[in-house]
């Protein structure tokens, strides 16, 4: 099986792709583990697809990854709801329970794809009805601008970059960009040099919580102080890297980065 999430960076991305492309125009069996990173703009076709619950939206975009080529063959959209150990939903985790909710009532019972078009509609129809029942709608139609109530929830995930030095060579160009800044009497041409190195770096990075960066940190001896370069660390505020010593550990090409309480499973799964 094959894995994409977006904690692996879009080189190594484009590169799991690229092989189930490859499995996909020999006719072989393949298979994907994937988060909402495969939901759209990605064309790839599988004749089976099974997916946790979530909005019915995201739900009709992986659709569009069954059967997209049109085989000769009926592709088949499953949709089950996977819980913890306490019973609790993920999809409650991640999604809005009154999305979720709407979704539960319209997937009640199987159907195929020329009923679709008739689904969504309900779905947006009563989605419609259960907008306008919340505190919003009278708030902003009452003008009481100051007593907005929030649509989308806070980010609460802190998030920082994290860079997957392979070469060891990334957060050198880094470092010389920033050590050029206070040198250049060009700005507009240091801009230009920013956005090169930019979007470089940015083909070889993921966003991870702060909090799981740290663990790591604490993990790799990070409080101890010394010249020596680290195989993970802080290079600046925000900014962390993962250099060629620590990937394997930290993160790896075909799973991505590796949270400390994952990182025995991972090393035995894969080793």
């Amino acid at each position: 099986p094959l894995f994409l999430s977006g904690w692996v960076t879009p080189n190594d991305r484009r590169i799991i792709l690229s092989e189930l492309k490859k499995l996909e125009r020999a006719r072989k069996p393949r298979i994907l583990v994937a988060t909402q990173v495969i939901e759209a703009g990605v064309d790839l076709s599988f004749e089976l697809v099974f997916r946790d619950l979530g909005p019915l939206d995201s739900i009709v975009q992986v659709a569009g990854r069954c059967n997209r080529h049109c085989q000769p063959i009926t592709g088949q959209v499953y949709i089950g709801e996977l819980v913890d150990e306490r019973g609790r939903t993920f999809a409650s985790m991640v999604y809005d329970r009154v999305l979720l909710s709407q979704t539960r009532l319209v997937l009640r019972e199987d159907f195929n794809e020329s009923q679709c078009s008739d689904i969504v509609a309900e779905y947006y129809e009563n989605l419609k009805g259960a907008i306008d029942s919340s505190e919003l709608w009278p708030c902003i139609t009452a003008a009481k601008w100051g007593e907005f109530i929030d649509v989308f929830e806070k980010d609460t995930h802190n998030e920082a970059t994290l860079i997957v030095d392979y070469y060891d060579e990334l957060a050198h160009e880094l470092e010389r960009l920033y050590e050029a800044r206070s040198n250049s009497d060009d700005a507009m041409k240091w801009l230009e040099n920013k956005k090169l190195v930019y979007r470089r770096v940015s083909q070889y990075s993921v966003s991870v919580p702060i909090k799981r960066l740290e663990e790591w940190n604490l993990l790799e001896g990070g409080m101890i102080f010394d010249d020596e370069e680290k195989d993970f660390e802080e290079i600046h505020p925000g900014l962390w890297i993962v250099r060629r010593e620590g990937i394997g550990r930290i993160y790896r090409p075909d799973i991505g980065f590796i949270p400390v309480g994952m990182a025995e499973w991972a090393e035995e799964r894969y080793n």
